[in-house]
């Protein structure tokens, strides 16, 4: 019996060796987080800040009114009877935008009620917060043109070229710039990406244009997020279990990227 015990102890710790030696934690969680590329808005000449429009966290729209600038030279005069025509042409897209914005307020009004109360999934509540933050920077950007044409020609407009939202203004008012100064930063909803450190037997796992569930703790839900590739990652190893090559894996949600921020954290299961 003694020898049969002595048996049984050696075949279990050889199978214990084996089961320690498998790296079953390499198909586990993996963390990572949101990336948002920014656009940078610049302007063509010297001056000094007149009026800032935005502020970090609107949204603005293509097209919208960023800012003013007090030029250093003197631009051409318009005709007045062609201003009185812009003029005109732009209190009446205010006053439209006016009710639309009231309309748009008051339906947004019941979907945080009924949001509220758990009557409506969070997917209906988020595209009704878009249209209304959309309506209140297409009137935001109505006033404002508005207001420009009333404006003495010295003032230099700086016009959005992309839509997306203002995450960071560089520079203040009544402050003298150089040309070619970095107004300010724009987060592009189509540009979001989300990235982790994966190791190289993850590839088993996950492959290019693959669609995979991503947990994202701030809403503590999951988004389909699209597979888009793996790059050579510039993270170190600490520890022995980092055995094998490290990779930068990068996703792309499939919906809702409107609503990802910069440095959202990131789980997959």
């Amino acid at each position: 019996m003694g020898y049969r015990h002595l048996y049984i102890i050696f075949f279990l710790s050889i199978i214990i060796a084996l089961f320690s030696s498998c790296n079953f934690g390499e198909y586990g969680i993996r963390h990572g987080k949101i990336i948002v590329n920014g656009h940078i808005i610049r302007n063509d000449h010297a001056g000094s800040i007149k009026r800032i429009f935005v502020r970090e966290g609107d949204y603005i729209n293509k097209g919208d009114t960023l800012m003013t600038i007090n030029v250093q030279s003197q631009p051409l005069q318009q005709d007045p009877a062609v201003l009185k025509q812009k003029k005109d042409i732009a209190y009446a897209t205010l006053m439209r935008c006016q009710q639309d914005y009231e309309i748009c307020r008051q339906m947004f009004v019941k979907v945080e009620r009924l949001y509220a109360d758990e009557l409506m999934p969070i997917s209906q509540y988020d595209k009704a917060l878009i249209e209304y933050k959309t309506m209140e920077a297409q009137l935001k950007a109505a006033r404002t043109q508005y207001e420009l044409l009333c404006e003495t020609p010295m003032s230099r407009v700086i016009v959005s070229d992309i839509s997306g939202e203002v995450s960071d203004v560089y520079v203040q008012e009544k402050v003298a710039i150089p040309a070619n100064t970095d107004l300010l930063c724009v987060y592009v909803a189509d540009d979001v990406w989300g990235q982790f450190d994966v190791k190289e037997s993850d590839t088993l796992r996950f492959s290019k244009g693959d669609t995979i569930d991503v947990e994202v703790t701030a809403f503590d839900r999951t988004m389909p997020m699209l597979v888009c590739g793996f790059a050579d990652s510039d993270t170190l190893k600490t520890s022995s279990d980092d055995i094998g090559k490290q990779l930068r894996m990068f996703v792309k949600p499939t919906t809702e990227s409107e609503i990802l921020r910069q440095g959202m954290q990131l789980v997959i299961p």
